[in-house]
């Protein structure tokens, strides 16, 4: 985890210096170029990019102020708008208003706050004036304690302005120097032509996932941590394990599917879903102590999988399930109603050597998720894939509930064969000890 911090901030500090952003404050007397004199001027930047690009990322922000604070967990568009900007600026008409309720990330610590984002234009469509206003008096921490945010786009710069209730703090001078960056960012990226690589949210919508994965960080999250037992991270493994368990939950929806958590090594998945009501049990090759911990049924067997039978409409999880990753969309194949998800994490053959490729033009670990994509779509799978929300870079799910065709065991066993077969699979996941 260290290494991945680390990688991510020479990242970050590299990009800062690609896209040269070098603010300059205003002077102690300076006033805003607009409003009256209570708007205080705070930072400045050259807008190298044109006002298109300006109103793309201003949209952008709105929906997704969790790119300006990490406190944020989201923004909910608010259909109902009864609430009309209050701030009213000469020489200005309002091009268009929305409201948006903030969604903190730890609802524990801090509360929602409604915000309107008002988005102002001049005679001749050259000029904007976005002002962020936040409704109320109580204002949460991850939120400046001002009555208005603005940001001025004149074609030729961009600041930021602020209408404060007190005098101004260095935190909110922080937050201004933040927020001013950020933008020049997103405007410098899009102006550059930046396309985002992958998207989330394709399966399930991310408001219901991350409610009901709030939800059971809230009721699970201090309780399992404070037991954890084995030798690895627990912030990061019992997160992990509740963001995938929110995400099936959030997939089943009102149905309760019959499950097998296929390679389910510590069981905390299991334990989790049948908390929640959800019926099925875990199959490894090797015990784990935290099974005595996480109550759940967990059984202690090597799956073989040609040879094991599971009843119809089966749905089956391959969770970081090693050697049983690339089987579970062809052990799925063979169950009738099956259907199944599988999150990869090392590269296994079927045979339960070390998949050595091909890697051609990609990363090791896009290659094994495409190919397991590859074996599922020949096992006569309509393939979804999701880039899961938890703490972990193998965060990829490839979904299998829909079929193009029903296929027969000599085909699963034909797809085996042109991989090289399955010889040595039980010996290898025996000597590896891996999560069978």
């Amino acid at each position: 985890m260290a290494n991945l911090k680390t990688c991510a901030l020479f990242f970050k500090l590299m990009l800062e210096t690609t896209i040269g952003f070098e603010p300059r404050s205003y002077g102690p007397n300076a006033t805003s170029p607009f409003g009256d004199s209570e708007w205080v001027p705070m930072l400045q930047h050259i807008a190298n990019y044109p006002i298109e690009v300006f109103d793309r990322v201003i949209d952008l922000l709105s929906r997704h102020p969790e790119r300006n604070s990490t406190n944020i967990l989201r923004a909910d568009i608010l259909d109902d708008i009864t609430y009309l900007t209050k701030i009213q600026i000469n020489g200005w008409s309002i091009k268009n208003l929305t409201v948006r309720r903030f969604i903190p990330r730890n609802p524990i610590v801090d509360r929602s706050l409604d915000q309107t984002c008002t988005v102002f234009t001049k005679a001749g469509n050259a000029e904007r004036l976005v002002i962020l206003e936040p409704h109320g008096d109580a204002i949460p921490f991850y939120h400046p304690n001002v009555k208005g945010i603005a940001y001025l786009y004149d074609g030729e710069t961009v600041s930021l302005h602020i209408l404060p209730v007190e005098e101004i703090p260095a935190k909110t001078e922080r937050t201004c120097y933040q927020l001013l960056r950020v933008l020049h960012k997103f405007c410098v990226s899009t102006e550059a032509g930046y396309i985002k690589k992958f998207h989330h949210d394709l399966v399930v919508p991310r408001e219901v996932y991350q409610d009901k994965y709030q939800g059971l960080k809230i009721k699970y999250g201090k309780e399992i941590c404070s037991r954890w037992v084995e030798k690895t991270d627990p912030t990061k493994h019992v997160f992990e394990d509740l963001g995938i368990a929110a995400f099936l939950i959030t997939l089943w929806g009102d149905t309760k599917a019959t499950w097998v958590d296929l390679g389910c090594g510590n069981g905390l998945l299991v334990h989790i879903l049948q908390r929640e009501g959800y019926e099925g049990y875990g199959v490894d090759f090797r015990r784990r102590k935290s099974w005595d911990v996480y109550p759940g049924d967990h059984r202690q067997k090597l799956i073989l999988p040609l040879e094991d039978s599971f009843p119809p409409g089966t749905f089956f999880i391959g969770n970081h399930a090693d050697q049983l990753a690339p089987w579970v969309p062809l052990i799925a194949a063979l169950c009738p109603d099956g259907q199944f998800i599988s999150i990869p994490c090392c590269a296994y053959s079927l045979d339960g050597s070390k998949y050595s490729g091909p890697w051609t033009g990609q990363s090791k670990y896009a290659g094994f998720t495409n190919w397991i994509c590859s074996l599922a779509e020949r096992a006569g799978w309509e393939i979804e894939k999701e880039y899961l929300r938890i703490p972990s870079t193998r965060n990829i799910a490839i979904i299998g509930r829909q079929r193009r065709q029903l296929v027969s065991r000599e085909k699963i066993l034909s797809i085996i064969s042109q991989e090289g077969g399955m010889t040595g699979f039980s010996d290898s996941v025996v000597s590896k000890k891996g999560h069978q």
